[in-house]
């Protein structure tokens, strides 16, 4: 093959200075792109280093980390938690001063712990309750809501469940330890939206009906920052009370304290100085029923806060209305408490249903003879020995031969304690007692009860009849609602007879201290406290009752 020589052609001066020209030209331009570039980089590596150094700061300083912790900490269980987080983790930290995050932890602190303790109101209600192999059963109705502007997650509600066995539960689920019943939700009902509630309904069962009857819900947040200091709290409050009560009796405050030991004089209760007493108060109900109120921390309150002196504790005295020998421990609880506290308390036999009092008369012997033996050094414990004689019974054949027994049954143990003997007709007849009184016993008074709403004018002309004879009357029991202990209000009836005791220094006591869903029954229904008593906590008659206890 044969291989032709390319040609080239010559290059002028001319031509080869242009080209040089040219690249020069062209690798000025290269640089000048290089450098560019290279300083495009610094700049932006200069401010991701500043905006990383600036983050960094600010997810380091101890009020953002203090911050964000503390709330996410107290409101996982009301709120989304996730909101939260979007809204501080992802807000530029360099535009939000320090102070003012400092100032808003605070806030969100002492909110969400207030929160806690008023967002949710829990209501207890007992429905049907039977009695099954040797077993008691009940049924329970558990309301929650929500008062909070915040949805309420996870949310749980503890009870006092002595020796309960849950039977069935339904809308929640619910663990027993340490004799506390927890709920806690299902699936579908984890949240209660503001404002709004919702109910889980459970059976319980146990070996007593008192127990079932105990149930109540713990009024205490469920946060682990009041649960830290409770033991501590708890401990301190013990003391100062113990420190109160010692410098009470000290300077004679309490009102055992200041009357001490009394008797009766004429119509009048004196003290042990001779000064006319008059002790005004309240009763429990029956205490098998309602007995979450033979507390200390109830007696306190009442003493303090609502002004008795007097405690008046009904046990009722057919097995029909809840009576058990087993009851007499719950009757030397209350008095060793109002004991403690320095008031006087009343130890009632409380015929109703059983009507003569001769009925269960054994029964009642052994019970008063008990309670002498146990209290007849005390200088605060008065004995009512027969609540309300009621049908077909008589004064002088019934009534009067059963007192007589009982006081000498009680006279044996006990020489001088005021002894307080029921009336014919619901303990209205004062008049009928008036002529034939019990002669044979010194410190002897007796009962008149009246419901102002039913009970006027008639009745406390029987009252002036019996005291200008020279009768000692104790009004051991009334209300302001009908004889039946519900129905109509009658607050001017009721003012006129608070007046005519206090112008004859009888003493009186106010029917009764429980939630029962009954006119004459001092806190609302609605109302499962037994401490901390709040004005919405009292019924209508309940808060006519602090008026003239003042």
């Amino acid at each position: 093959m044969r291989k032709e020589r390319s040609q080239t052609k010559p290059v002028t001066k001319s031509e080869k200075a242009s080209k040089d020209e040219i690249n020069t030209k062209t690798h000025n331009e290269d640089k000048k792109a290089t450098r560019a570039l290279i300083a495009t980089i610094l700049i932006i590596s200069f401010f991701l280093i500043l905006a990383l150094i600036g983050i960094y700061s600010d997810e380091s300083s101890p009020n953002y980390a203090e911050n964000v912790t503390d709330t996410y900490n107290y409101y996982d269980d009301t709120i989304d938690s996730s909101l939260y987080k979007t809204n501080s983790i992802f807000t530029p930290m360099s535009t939000i001063d320090k102070n003012e995050l400092s100032e808003n932890k605070q806030e969100i602190s002492i909110e969400n712990i207030e929160t806690k303790k008023s967002a949710l109101e829990k209501n207890l209600t007992i429905g049907n309750s039977w009695e099954s192999e040797g077993k008691s059963f009940a049924q329970f109705s558990l309301e929650i809501y929500n008062n909070s502007e915040e949805t309420i997650k996870d949310w749980y509600v503890n009870l006092y469940a002595t020796n309960i066995e849950i039977t069935q539960i339904w809308n929640g689920k619910s663990t027993i330890e340490n004799g506390i019943l927890k709920i806690t939700p299902e699936e579908y009902n984890m949240e209660i939206q503001s404002k709004q509630k919702i109910e889980v309904g459970f059976i319980a069962n146990s070996s007593s009906k008192e127990d079932l009857n105990n149930m109540k819900c713990i009024d205490e947040t469920s946060n682990e920052i009041q649960n830290d200091n409770k033991e501590e709290n708890m401990k301190n409050t013990v003391q100062e009370e113990s420190k109160e009560q010692k410098e009470e009796k000290s300077n004679g405050q309490t009102p055992v304290a200041k009357y001490g030991k009394l008797s009766v004089k004429g119509t009048n209760l004196v003290g042990s100085n001779g000064d006319v007493v008059q002790l005004k108060g309240v009763s429990t109900h029956s205490i098998s029923v309602f007995p979450q109120y033979i507390n200390k921390e109830t007696f306190k309150e009442m003493r303090d806060s609502w002004n008795i002196n007097v405690v008046r504790i009904a046990m009722y005295s057919n097995p029909n209305d809840g009576y058990k020998p087993e009851l007499h421990n719950k009757v030397k609880e209350a008095v060793n408490y109002a004991t403690d506290l320095g008031l006087y308390v009343i130890i009632d036999w409380h015929i109703l249903q059983d009507n003569n009092p001769n009925t269960y008369k054994n029964e009642a012997i052994k019970f008063f003879e008990e309670m002498a033996t146990e209290f007849k050094n005390n200088d605060n414990v008065l004995y009512e020995i027969c609540n309300e004689p009621n049908g077909n019974v008589k004064w002088d054949k019934d009534i009067k031969p059963y007192a007589e027994e009982v006081i000498t049954k009680i006279r044996a143990i006990d020489p001088d304690s005021v002894i307080i003997v029921g009336t014919p007709t619901w303990s209205q007849d004062v008049d009928i007692v008036a002529n034939n009184p019990i002669t044979d016993y010194e410190n002897i008074m007796y009962t008149l009860h009246f419901y102002a709403a039913t009970h006027k004018e008639d009745l406390r002309n029987k009252l002036k009849n019996a005291h200008e004879k020279g009768l000692p009357i104790f009004v051991t029991e009334f209300g302001i609602s009908d004889a039946s202990g519900n129905g109509t209000i009658s607050e001017s009836e009721g003012d006129k007879w608070i007046d005519l005791l206090n112008s004859y220094n009888i003493s009186w006591v106010c029917w009764n201290l429980s939630n029962k869903n009954e006119t004459s029954a001092i806190l609302n229904s609605n109302c499962n406290k037994t401490t901390g008593f709040q004005e919405s906590d009292f019924s209508q008659q309940g808060k006519w009752l602090l008026k003239k206890l003042k």
